[in-house]
């Protein structure tokens, strides 16, 4: 599980998803409050897969920085 800057991550993987890409691609994220049993907890946290090949995982790491600072820019107030 991995804790982001954001508010909500349903609304910034939604964002990521259907508005931005950063060098014709984007990546796919889980949000992390399915794995919580309280409502509310992991609201702001994304679960991440490893990949095999370290070139693949550098290139996404690469695409969620850049994603989230857009989003951080576009939306200030939905992120902390």
């Amino acid at each position: 599980m991995v804790k982001l800057p954001v508010a909500d991550a349903e609304d910034f993987i939604q964002w990521m998803i259907t508005d931005f890409e950063y060098q014709g691609a984007t990546v796919l994220l889980s949000p992390a409050n399915d794995f919580y049993i309280h409502p509310g907890d992991g609201r702001d946290e994304v679960r991440l897969a490893y990949v095999l090949k370290e070139a693949d995982l550098k290139a996404a790491m690469e695409i969620l920085d850049q994603g989230l600072k857009a989003y951080r820019k576009a939306f200030p107030e939905r992120c902390h």
